[in-house]
């Protein structure tokens, strides 16, 4: 067996499953260090590189070690690795070009060079080559030991091309909107400004389908970027915010591979360095490194060589402002499954609903009740919830634990508390058929059992009977072990049903235990001239 053949039998499968929605299931992988062992093992006896092979493992433990929101970024280390030593598969070369805001295309695009989008989301065409005065410097370079970008992805069918489009209706909404947004529910994410049918499609593909469903969509994870840490501060294998101009943009020729692979490299105010990588290109992206322009970078470091880089890193330009206050000197939120449109995007976004629409949400929670249990207003929650304040618990945010996430938790029950006591109230005037349920009646059901019945069996009967002996329908909740009788006390309040001239029926949750309840029953009243009947699909 050959090297590929190896890592397509143990590593490819796994590795597919955490690729998925942008990376939504890394977190979900364990022990890959352990498969890659087992990999590199067999590799190695194929005649792979033994230095390349132990980098994979290197970046697999890392893997595993990775708290979950860096679960994605710590893939990519590991397809890099991977990387090295075969051609990945397009679908795995796909994810190691996205990355958390950067605006690359879909791993479907039939462009060998993906384009940019505007603000509306339809493609921008490249613009004509910037003179040399004011384009970044670009450099060819020939390298020997440099990591290998993976291979770009292999032109899709005319067909496929098609399914890549993104379709409003490609997915249903995943996120749960209370009744009370309702008209923000019905409000399409079009109304945003920057939202255009192809950004709106790609939002109703990942469940965002209206102005409700991104206001509470709420993040996954939380990224402390409170603190913007000189270049010579950061720690290898760590996740870092750091700030620095551009002194290079270099189009790098991996001789071995034979691609290309684009470095910038960004200089802070000390005089230390940190090079950017780049395994996917395209115009927009190189125009953007003006040499001189300021930009803050957040990513896991790596030691590459003697220098600091980090590989795809989420870029805000210092002199944005507002923008760059959204991703960087703050708690910075993570949206699941969002890596592929941009997380920086996904904030601006949500960002611009809270300012437009926050104060159309109204507040259900009674003024006195809130007061009492010491619960913020919708208001508060929601602003806090997608942009905490400076002072906030990073833990407690991640843990679902901070004061935001409490109120919309004790929203939910109160809601649902709410909702059963008016349902029980409607069930007390909601007339109902009184069942014969005397003595004899229960005794005559009774017979039927194989077994005399436990004192609690008889108890919890009595109680039912007496309920169905109520002119009002009965609302019931039976509980017990397994083994302790439920399906008896079932068939009993059936017949009970069955002897005043009514049918009842029996739903259970899988056709097999319908069929079994099928047979004891059927067995228990042969005879009777009660028909047992069994309905399926």
């Amino acid at each position: 067996m050959n090297v590929r053949a190896i890592f397509e039998r143990h590593l490819f499968p796994p590795l597919r499953f955490a690729c998925r929605n942008g990376g939504e299931r890394a977190a979900n992988l364990r022990d890959l260090a352990r498969l890659c062992g087992v990999a590199a093992e067999k590799a190695a006896r194929a005649g792979a590189e033994e230095q390349a092979l132990a980098g994979l493992v290197a970046a697999a433990r890392a893997f595993d070690e990775a708290p979950a929101a860096g679960r994605a970024e710590a893939l990519r280390a590991v397809l890099g690795r991977l990387g090295d030593l075969v051609d990945l598969p397009p679908d795995l070369a796909s994810f190691l070009g996205h990355t958390e805001g950067s605006a690359a295309a879909p791993a479907a695009a039939p462009a060998p060079e993906p384009r940019t989008t505007g603000a509306e989301g339809a493609p921008v065409p490249p613009s004509p080559k910037t003179p040399a005065s004011d384009a970044p410097e670009i450099l060819r370079l020939e390298v020997q030991d440099t990591a290998a970008p993976p291979p770009p992805p292999r032109r899709p069918t005319a067909s496929r091309r098609k399914e890549a489009a993104p379709e409003a209706s490609a997915a249903p909404a995943r996120i749960v909107v209370p009744a009370y947004a309702g008209p923000l529910a019905r409000l399409p994410l079009s109304t945003l400004p920057g939202v255009g049918p192809r950004l709106e499609a790609a939002f109703a593909k990942k469940g965002i389908a209206s102005v409700a469903h991104l206001l509470f969509d709420l993040p996954r994870a939380y990224q402390d970027r409170r603190r913007i840490q000189p270049i010579r501060e950061l720690v290898p294998g760590e996740r870092g915010l750091t700030a620095g101009r551009v002194v290079s943009a270099q189009e790098i020729f991996v001789r071995r591979s034979k691609r290309k692979l684009f470095r910038v490299v960004l200089q802070d105010d000390r005089g230390d360095r940190l090079a950017l990588t780049f395994f996917h290109t395209w115009p927009a992206l190189v125009r953007r490194f003006e040499k001189g322009k300021r930009f803050l970078a957040w990513g896991e470091v790596k030691r590459f060589g003697g220098s600091l880089q980090i590989v795809h890193p989420e870029l805000e330009e210092a002199e944005e402002g507002e923008s760059a206050a959204l991703s960087a000197g703050r708690i910075a939120p993570v949206y699941r499954g969002m890596d592929e449109l941009g997380q920086g995007r996904v904030r601006s976004l949500v960002e611009t609903a809270l300012g437009r629409h926050l104060a159309d949400l109204p507040e259900i929670l009674p003024e006195a009740l809130r007061r009492e249990r010491g619960l913020p207003t919708i208001h508060e929650t929601l602003r806090r919830v997608h942009f905490p304040p400076a002072d906030a618990d990073v833990e407690a945010l991640s843990a679902g634990a901070s004061p935001w996430h409490r109120r919309l938790a004790y929203e939910e029950l109160f809601l649902l508390s709410v909702g059963l006591a008016l349902k029980a109230r409607g069930i007390l005037v909601e007339p109902g058929h009184a069942f014969d349920t005397s003595p004899a009646r229960i005794e005559r059901a009774l017979s039927f059992l194989p077994f005399a019945p436990t004192v609690a069996q008889r108890r919890v009967i009595e109680e039912i009977a007496r309920d169905m002996g109520a002119p009002e329908p009965m609302n019931r909740l039976l509980q017990g072990d397994v083994g302790s009788g439920k399906t008896a006390v079932a068939l009993v309040a059936c017949l009970l049903a069955v002897f005043d001239g009514k049918q009842a029926a029996v739903l259970a949750p899988t056709e097999l235990l319908a069929e079994q309840h099928h047979r004891n029953f059927s067995r228990m009243l042969d005879g009777s001239g009660i028909e047992v009947a069994l309905l399926t699909a």
